[in-house]
């Protein structure tokens, strides 16, 4: 039986319907891809508010939450919990560490990060400081602070080159930088590389500028309201430059000056990011119309001049005429009492730009140029710098100082062995290093730590002392460690290792000068005398500082007066043979003297040993050290001395290297030398 065809029913449906069976599978994909980006936009959205911080609450909040911490680690580090505030920054950024990549709007965790750097720095833990440096660089290539900071790093544990070519390269980036400047300055100064010197200092010079300047009014005296905003010079070259500034006209942007308000009380002039640079008020003078509403044609009827004004608290001052402005913060103000500024006309400033550095720069750079016989150029240039005794970011700044924080370092001399032997450094110390590195804060040498200075003893002595050591080594050269073939002849290749062979280090509440006695001969001279007189007179009126350590190879003082003639004679062949120390004597002498009267000082020189290996000396709270040790057998008197420090409190600890027991350091006087052989016999052995 034949089935007959179904009947079509007609609907207002149909079109659809066709529609839907031609485009069926094109409309499944548009309605799978509609549930797709349903999902998808929202989290899109959260992803790109944390990333790039669209919405506002939500930046705001992060940025809340990385100041907070940054605040809270500087309350510890100047409440001298310096280890408090590295254990807050170290968990804080191991807790948000999953933030390092998102943290674009504000550049705090970065900030921290480079905080974190300097404590450690400041602390002596430069090896910590080299590991967050390299983060730094990798995560954000651009900031010139994470290579700053990882070439000061380097340059503290011995890896001078490396530490130059990260200083160069911050430099590149922000070559306003004086701190790095003044680093790399003075690294060429050491090589006597004084071309290099002059072209670091002109390129930095070069740089300088002024951006932008505020001028703001204050109702209360306090409470700034921001004002006009104008261009300095593009160039600073001490040249007298007037602005002025038409309230009612608004003629340099932004709000009308003195539209509101019944009365102005204080102004203050603020220059935007400005970098070392002096800045001189001649005059302010304030112009007031007839009528608010008169144009500035008739004459005068007011005018006021202000001879004085205060620098904010962050600005270095000389003279009451010059002000330092470092930075946006910079600023000076004036009590100007304007009763109707709305009556003002014009305001006129007039002021004087000077380029500023710090007087050990500008030493520096003198002794290059005239060791490059160009004394003309220096003082046509010199001419318009303004010289500070102190100036620019420093890492001193980080370094707050506990009162009574005890540590210890320990200091070591003449450890050298004799030409051929294969290590070149006594056994004996090698096998105290794991000692050293778990009580002390640093690790000094008084010089002559090598034969010669040739390029394998300097890696073996960075890789068996320096790499091996938890705390850095600082290294007082002596003629040994220069010598490569000729006297000094090896300096370029010791600085090349280890950096400036004279600088300052602070640990704690006290003051470390390691200087270099082979540079002139046997004398301070030049800018190394200039530096020792710049610490030792910043020592003098800084009470944080309460004790002051002072290490050299050659020892100086032995050449002083008569009663140091027996250990002369039985010293090193450099000291003996040294002429005289006259600056020493003359200049370096009388300010340790003068020292000594309010704190603690101690000078420990290295170039003793062959045959008496220390002598002690004392006058008041000033005391003279000489230990050195002996390369060949017997070696019974080998030593190192441990120095504990307390506050104002010294303690000067030998510690033998051979078994063999000493005395106090203090019984070793030149009396006691008087009185015994320059050979020794071997003390009872410790069992």
């Amino acid at each position: 039986m034949s089935r007959e065809p179904r009947e079509e029913h007609s609907s207002t449906f149909d079109p659809l319907r066709r529609i839907f069976y031609r485009y069926e599978r094109k409309l499944i994909l548009l309605y799978l891809l509609v549930i797709v980006l349903l999902n998808v936009i929202p989290l899109a959205w959260v992803h790109l508010n944390q990333t790039y911080g669209i919405e506002q609450s939500f930046i705001d909040a992060r940025n809340e939450h990385w100041t907070q911490a940054h605040k809270e680690s500087l309350s510890l580090w100047k409440s001298g919990n310096s280890k408090g505030a590295i254990t807050f920054l170290e968990r804080h950024l191991a807790q948000h560490a999953d933030m390092q990549l998102r943290e674009r709007h504000g550049r705090l965790r970065i900030h921290l990060m480079i905080k974190l750097t300097e404590f450690y720095l400041a602390q002596g833990e430069a090896k910590k400081a080299e590991a967050v440096s390299r983060k730094i660089t990798e995560v954000d290539p651009n900031d010139f602070r994470g290579y700053q900071q990882l070439g000061l790093a380097l340059m503290e544990i011995g890896k001078a080159n490396e530490g130059l070519e990260q200083l160069k390269h911050a430099l590149q980036i922000y070559p306003y930088n004086l701190l790095v400047v003044k680093k790399v300055i003075k690294f060429y100064a050491e090589l006597g590389e004084h071309t290099k010197v002059i072209d670091a200092f002109e390129n930095y010079l070069d740089a300088l500028y002024v951006g932008e300047g505020v001028l703001a009014y204050s109702e209360d005296g306090k409470t700034f309201e921001k004002g006009h905003v104008f261009k300095f010079p593009a160039r600073i070259d001490g040249q007298s430059h007037t602005y002025r500034i038409y309230p009612e006209t608004g003629r340099y942007g932004g709000k009308h000056f003195f539209s509101q308000g019944e009365g102005v009380k204080r102004l203050m002039l603020a220059p935007i990011d400005v970098l070392n640079v002096a800045m001189r008020i001649e005059q302010l003078r304030i112009t007031a119309k007839r009528d608010v509403f008169d144009e500035v044609k008739e004459p005068l009827l007011d005018e006021r001049s202000f001879d004085s004004w205060k620098a904010r608290p962050s600005l270095l001052r000389r003279e009451g005429d010059y002000f330092l402005t470092v930075g946006g913060n910079a600023g000076v103000q004036a009590d100007v009492d304007l009763a109707e500024p709305q009556n003002v006309a014009e305001i006129a400033i007039t002021v004087t730009l000077y380029k500023a550095v710090d007087s050990e720069t500008a030493t520096l750079v003198k002794h290059a140029y005239k060791n490059t016989y160009r004394l003309k150029e220096a003082k046509k240039l010199f001419g318009n710098i303004v010289i500070f005794d102190e100036l620019g970011p420093s890492t001193k700044k980080a370094r707050v100082h506990s009162k009574n924080k005890s540590f210890s370092f320990s200091v070591i001399g003449h450890v050298r062995r004799d030409r051929g032997q294969e290590l070149p450094i006594q056994t004996s110390l090698l096998q105290a290093l794991p000692e050293i590195s778990k009580q002390d804060r640093a690790l000094i040498f008084t010089g002559d730590l090598i034969w010669s200075g040739t390029e394998k003893r300097w890696q073996q002595v960075q890789e068996l002392v320096v790499d091996a050591l938890k705390p850095p080594v600082f290294i007082a050269p002596g003629n040994h460690d220069l010598h490569l073939g000729t006297a000094n002849g090896g300096r370029a290749l010791f600085v090349s290792h280890f950096g400036p062979t004279y600088f300052e280090k602070r640990i704690e509440n006290s003051q470390l000068l390691v200087l270099d006695t082979e540079l002139s001969q046997g004398d301070f001279q030049g800018a190394q005398l200039a530096f020792i007189e710049h610490a030792l007179n910043t020592s003098l009126s800084d009470p944080s500082i309460q004790t002051v350590f002072l290490f050299m190879h050659r020892v100086f003082w032995l050449q002083q007066n008569e009663e140091f003639r027996q250990m002369l004679i039985n010293s090193n062949k450099s000291t003996r043979k040294n002429r005289s120390p006259d600056n020493y004597i003359k200049k370096v002498l009388p300010l340790l003297e003068k020292l000594s009267k309010t704190k603690r000082v101690v000078v420990f020189g290295g170039d003793v040993g062959s045959k008496i290996p220390i002598c002690y000396a004392r006058s008041g709270n000033l005391e003279f050290v000489a230990s050195g040790n002996h390369a060949v057998k017997p070696m019974w008197w080998n030593h190192y001395i441990r120095v504990h420090v307390d506050g104002a409190d010294v303690e000067l600890e030998i510690v033998p290297l051979e078994g063999y027991p000493m005395k106090n350091v203090s019984h070793y006087t030149a009396d006691f030398w008087e009185k015994n052989t320059s050979r020794l016999a071997a003390p009872e052995k410790i069992s």
